[in-house]
């Protein structure tokens, strides 16, 4: 909250900051939540596919997922390898960050090394080693890929931007939901899925709508009970008048003995009948149904 310094006499104007809304904060959490199913994910995804590009056995020490602002990773993420990316449902930029040893151990793996073995590797790889780790990179956006299929249901993939953007794309103050994996042994290090909490949480997890037969909704509906009313007629009665309603009283519905009664389901009319008897019950013939 700020106060501005008024003038001599005038009145003092109070400037208040805006605050989270409870539900932006259930969002946020909510991002969270999906974050750490997505690190899961993640974290087995990558093991296969960089097996299976350069025979590495990554050992994962670790997820976890937070949400905090963009001003605390710009440090990290000068020094890691990104890859910004996209899906198919949303057009909010995330990145795919590496950083750590693993990235020169890993770039080294394609040229024969054996992670663990390198003598350069360092947390701040130079340029040539981030040209080197670049197919790794490649195939771990697939595994991200893989992912988030797998969670939100829809199509992750590189986005075709300068890897620099998010310099100028995240503002300091942003908000994002991030996924981290740890790895350990030889290629010790930590991948990152950092993105806006709306990106995971929007689409109702990215589950997109399903066309429903008709005939497979009423065969998974179909033993599911209901209430059917049927009214028999109304009417309408002044206040003093339903006071003095006594024992005999005979009251005059609106409608005739000849009109359909209104069959209902869930308060809709479905059908109309006629009032019959059945071993001694009340009935109701159905003479037509009202298709909708």
């Amino acid at each position: 909250m700020r106060k501005d310094h008024p003038s001599e006499g005038a009145a003092a104007v109070v400037q208040a900051s805006p605050i989270s809304l409870i539900s932006d904060d259930r969002a946020t959490m909510r991002a969270r939540g999906i974050a750490t199913k997505l690190g899961e994910r993640l974290a087995e995804a990558v093991v296969v596919r960089v097996a299976r590009l350069c025979g590495a056995k990554l050992v994962v020490n670790g997820v976890a997922a937070e949400v905090l602002e963009v001003g605390a990773l710009r440090e990290e993420l000068a020094r890691s390898w990104v890859q910004p990316a996209v899906t198919s449902d949303t057009t909010s930029l995330m990145l795919l960050a590496a950083g750590g040893p693993l990235v020169s151990e890993l770039g080294a793996a394609l040229l024969g090394a054996v992670p663990g073995s390198s003598a350069i590797a360092s947390s701040r790889p130079s340029a040539a080693a981030l040209r080197l780790f670049a197919p790794v990179g490649q195939a771990m956006l697939l595994a991200l890929g893989d992912a988030w299929r797998a969670v939100l249901q829809c199509e992750l993939h590189g986005a075709d931007v300068d890897p620099d953007a998010w310099r100028t794309e995240f503002a300091d103050d942003q908000t994002v939901a991030m996924a981290t994996v740890e790895f350990g042994g030889g290629a010790a290090g930590r991948v990152r899925l950092i993105a806006p909490p709306e990106a995971l949480t929007s689409n109702s997890l990215g589950r997109r709508p399903t066309r429903v037969r008709i005939g497979a909704l009423r065969e998974s509906l179909g033993e599911v009970p209901v209430e059917v009313r049927v009214v028999l007629g109304t009417t309408r009665l002044q206040a003093n008048e339903l006071a003095a309603l006594r024992p005999g009283a005979v009251l005059l519905l609106a409608q005739s003995v000849d009109d359909l009664l209104p069959v209902s389901v869930g308060g809709v009319v479905s059908a109309y009948g006629k009032p019959v008897t059945n071993r001694g019950n009340f009935a109701v013939e159905i003479v037509s149904r009202r298709d909708r």
